[in-house]
């Protein structure tokens, strides 16, 4: 709740980690303050790595943000033999299999 506060009063996430905009996205959620989650979306895509792309895939599933996805799938797609290797990924297809499936999907579809 203190990251809410925070973005209330100064307006900026750039200053925040990975794991606040998170935890952020659930309050964000919660009281649907539009403007805050497109901006925490933003924060997430321009943050993105082959070791939290994943996490990003669970948060968009959770809060079921199809722009969030898309925006991971392309990642993976464009990144595909870091993420697939990655360990990361293999805790992902463990915990999440039917979401790994459907990236697969995703992936083969995009990547022939």
């Amino acid at each position: 709740m203190d990251i809410l506060l925070l973005f209330l009063v100064s307006e900026n996430l750039e200053e925040c980690e990975w794991e606040k905009i998170s935890k952020l996205l659930h309050a964000v959620y919660r009281y649907q303050i539009e403007e805050l989650i497109k901006k925490c979306i933003s924060f997430l895509e321009t943050h993105l790595s082959a070791t939290n792309v994943c996490d990003v895939l669970v948060l968009a599933e959770t809060y079921k943000n199809t722009e969030l996805k898309m925006i991971a799938q392309e990642y993976i797609s464009s990144h595909a033999s870091e993420v697939f290797s990655s360990d990361a990924w293999t805790k992902f297809m463990i915990q999440n299999p039917e979401s790994a499936a459907e990236m697969l999907h995703y992936f083969s579809s995009v990547c022939p």
